[in-house]
């Protein structure tokens, strides 16, 4: 998860956690100091069936935080960049970016290049940066688009529209962990993907291919709207 740490205490998640990277000062302290990616983590890969909190979608995933984000959740694409090819490096499978930018980076794109060629996949919310456009890193071919429903599978006003969409999921008030410990309902764009992400954990830990699971995922989707693929 590259974003802004996870709480390393959180009863819920700190038996999933590997040691991870921190991009802003190097070293391995990545303690969440905003909550943002504590609560990617939670919706991936919260334990379950041990009476806490919630249940991720997998729930012996192994979850590997890498802090590129500042207590404040701002992000720069350089550190963001660094942390994908860290995480890369490292052997994560799945790679979730909870980082949006409104500009491509050649550094980001070159990071993410880099992170399929070493076998990863790379998973980001397809946030809206203007009509028909999707924020960065998801509008890049290479990358898993998640566009965000609602709990009655309405299109979210903030979910980005375009071509490079590929799929949407769940975003709004989503139950997940929260930094200091126990849980609440969140809104940020990022649950979307993280559903994605952990379903991805969920069919990969049982053995299937890579590309098979991404292909998996959008042939099982619902199909909302007219039918057929769209924009939205």
């Amino acid at each position: 998860v590259i974003g802004t740490g996870v709480d390393p205490d959180h009863m819920d998640l700190e038996p999933n956690l590997v040691p991870g990277y921190n991009a802003l000062v190097g070293g391995s302290n990545t303690l969440d100091q905003h909550g943002l990616s504590t609560r990617t983590a939670g919706i991936i890969g919260a334990v379950g069936n041990n009476g806490l909190d919630i249940a991720g979608l997998n729930w012996q995933v192994s979850l590997i935080p890498v802090k590129a984000c500042d207590f404040a959740a701002r992000c720069t694409s350089a550190d963001v960049s660094e942390g994908i090819r860290w995480a890369a490096d490292a052997g994560a499978d799945i790679i979730d970016v909870d980082a949006l930018f409104a500009n491509p980076s050649a550094d980001l794109e070159s990071a993410i290049t880099y992170a399929r060629a070493q076998g990863a996949v790379v998973v980001a919310t397809a946030y809206s940066t203007g009509p028909g456009q999707l924020a960065y890193p998801a509008q890049y071919s290479n990358v898993i688009a998640v566009g965000i429903t609602d709990q009655n599978d309405a299109v979210a006003s903030g979910s980005g529209r375009g071509a490079e969409l590929d799929v949407v999921a769940p975003g709004v008030n989503i139950m997940t962990t929260f930094a200091g410990g126990g849980t609440g309902a969140s809104y940020v764009p990022y649950s979307a993907a993280a559903h994605v992400s952990g379903v991805l954990a969920l069919l990969l830990s049982k053995g299937v291919a890579p590309a098979d699971a991404v292909q998996a995922i959008y042939n099982g989707a619902v199909d909302l709207g007219s039918p057929g693929r769209d924009d939205t």
